[in-house]
């Protein structure tokens, strides 16, 4: 089975929390800005990318510059995973990005579209996270368990930023701290060990069919000052781990498998548990 939608560094929070309803109206409004901006806004093309921006909100130059920034990203996020924008199923050949006042928190598209939406101010700001974003579209695979989703596209964005050019936008880290350091830090709080036992799971919850269990991402939906930045953090310390103990060529082996878990007990021979268990006692050390 294929996911059809892309969760967001920042809109994850309170999109995980939406009923069919609430889901229903992102879409709606996601529509309706796409269509806006592509009758009243001001078009921008690269060779990997497409920017629809709201009139008014950003310079030409600025928009000359954000669109280098993403063509340049995509390109770098596929030489780092060894995963190419899939054309056949997106049944489009680039990346677009709607960039309007109108989007709240930015998102990718929870459509079958390679569809990314950005508030204007923030791309202005440049304290946008394009690169975690984009992550969520080229390596769509990856979207099947939370903690992979969104630890894979963390550790993606600050290694491109760090070692390709661009820059992270990371809401949860704005600093760019270590993040093995981070990860020390925050396993020593409260609000740590209470998400720990998150990491390493399986689904998400607009994935998960049993509505019960979905309910124990309850404190990263509602908390998203505390309780968020350390399960985004703390995923992408385990995911930077696993990446560097098993290699790329696995870790896409990994998202193919449709359980995470399973999956990375067959292509690593070492549960998740075990590797979990080596991650930990690496930060103590």
């Amino acid at each position: 089975m294929k996911l059809k939608f892309a969760l967001s560094s920042v809109a994850v929070i309170v999109m995980l929390a939406t009923t069919s309803f609430s889901q229903n109206m992102s879409i709606a409004a996601d529509n309706a800005i796409t269509n806006e901006l592509r009758q009243e806004g001001v078009k921008y093309e690269t060779r990997r990318a497409v920017l629809w921006v709201e009139k008014g909100s950003l310079t030409e130059e600025e928009i000359k510059e954000f669109g280098s920034l993403v063509n340049q990203g995509i390109i770098d996020i596929e030489k780092y995973s060894g995963i190419k924008f899939d054309n056949k199923y997106y049944q489009t050949e680039k990346v677009e990005y709607f960039i309007s006042s109108k989007v709240i928190i930015s998102h990718g598209s929870m459509e079958h579209k390679p569809f990314i939406y950005f508030t204007a101010a923030r791309v202005k700001a440049k304290t946008i996270p394009y690169l975690h974003e984009t992550t969520h579209i080229i390596v769509w695979e990856s979207l099947k368990s939370l903690w992979l989703q969104e630890g894979f596209a963390s550790h993606v964005q600050t290694y491109v930023s760090k070692h390709y050019g661009g820059y992270a936008g990371s809401p949860f880290n704005p600093e760019n701290k270590d993040i093995d350091q981070l990860a020390r830090e925050l396993l020593k709080s409260e609000p740590g060990k209470k998400v720990l036992p998150l990491i390493g799971l399986n689904g998400t919850p607009l994935t998960m069919k049993n509505k019960e269990q979905s309910k124990i991402y309850t404190p990263i939906m509602t908390d998203r000052k505390v309780a968020a930045p350390v399960f985004y953090n703390l995923s992408e310390s385990f995911v930077k781990f696993l990446v560097e103990k098993v290699g790329m060529k696995k870790m896409r082996k990994i998202f193919e498998a449709q359980d995470t878990r399973a999956g990375i007990e067959e292509v690593t021979g070492k549960s998740v548990d075990e590797w979990k268990a080596e991650w930990l006692k690496s930060l103590a050390a």
